[in-house]
């Protein structure tokens, strides 16, 4: 007996384009669009455009592949898990920063934000001895949720 599997129509007409010819960017992970869809903003390990040190920072791209912008940049850690704010002027991340641009001592992960448009005015929202991980913006952009690893289990706030 074979599978019948429904197939998305949209999915016959979909096209793959390189959005960085040239620039290989490996280890990119958590993709998301801008509300507006002309922008994505995406994590990377990528030595590219100066970040030499090979941790994960936060890059944002227009959706036609120009304007290649790193808006992290810290030394001996990682952010991750970029999210576009409903209205587009914030974007939340993970990060096991601690205030500032240095790892944090207990090099567990936290909730931050930043402008979306230069990777400024950073807000700490969460410090706790868990890992918070893959923020998500409400509808609304009043609330985030976001998933915590505490050494036991599972779960979301």
């Amino acid at each position: 007996m074979g599978s019948r599997r429904r197939e998305d129509p949209r999915l016959a007409t979909a096209q793959v384009v390189d959005l960085a010819p040239g620039l290989w960017i490996w280890r990119l992970g958590h993709p998301d669009w801008s509300p507006d869809g002309q922008q994505l903003v995406f994590a990377s390990t990528a030595p590219i455009l100066g970040n030499s040190d090979g941790d994960m920072e936060i890059w944002k791209i227009n959706a036609d592949g120009s304007d290649l912008r790193q808006l992290t940049d810290n030394v001996d850690t990682r952010d991750a898990a970029p999210d576009w704010s409903p209205d587009g002027s914030r974007i939340a991340f993970s990060s096991a920063r601690s205030e500032g641009d240095t790892a944090d001592a207990e090099d567990d992960l936290d909730i931050w934000t930043m402008n979306s448009g230069d990777g400024g005015d950073l807000q700490r929202l969460t410090d706790n001895d868990y890992d918070d991980d893959t923020p998500d913006w409400s509808p609304n952009g009043e609330r985030i949720i976001w998933e915590t690893r505490p050494s036991y289990s599972h779960a979301l706030y």
